[in-house]
């Protein structure tokens, strides 16, 4: 299954972007290069969508650290929902649960 992502651009640098489909090695890097482009155009509160992202490897964690670090580096945020059991125990065997956000909800994210 290929990697689909749908973005909703709002107000203010706000982007959420939903990712449908397994995060890994060979989908990992149009992730990365979605989100390179959307920084670029000063779109720096990212809320990623990942419901139906079932499976996730280390590339598929690079990518999202990644974004993390470009959004920082223009004092953005990037905030993780509807992240799956599966998926957040791999955050959490790389300790990567302590530096990122998580919400079970769109709207929750976005009030933060």
């Amino acid at each position: 299954m290929e990697l689909e992502i749908s973005e909703e651009r709002r107000e203010e640098g706000v982007v959420i972007l939903s990712v449908a489909g397994r995060l890994n090695a060979v989908t990992a890097g149009e992730l990365k290069d979605k989100i390179k482009a959307l920084i670029e155009e000063s779109f720096i509160h990212l809320v990623l969508v990942l419901t139906e992202t079932p499976f996730i490897d280390s590339s598929g964690l690079s990518a999202i650290v990644s974004a993390l670090k470009g959004v920082r580096e223009k004092n953005g945020s990037l905030k993780l929902v509807g992240v799956s059991a599966n998926v957040k125990k791999v955050f959490a065997l790389t300790r990567l649960d302590r530096i990122f956000e998580f919400y079970d909800s769109v709207e929750q994210a976005l009030k933060s």
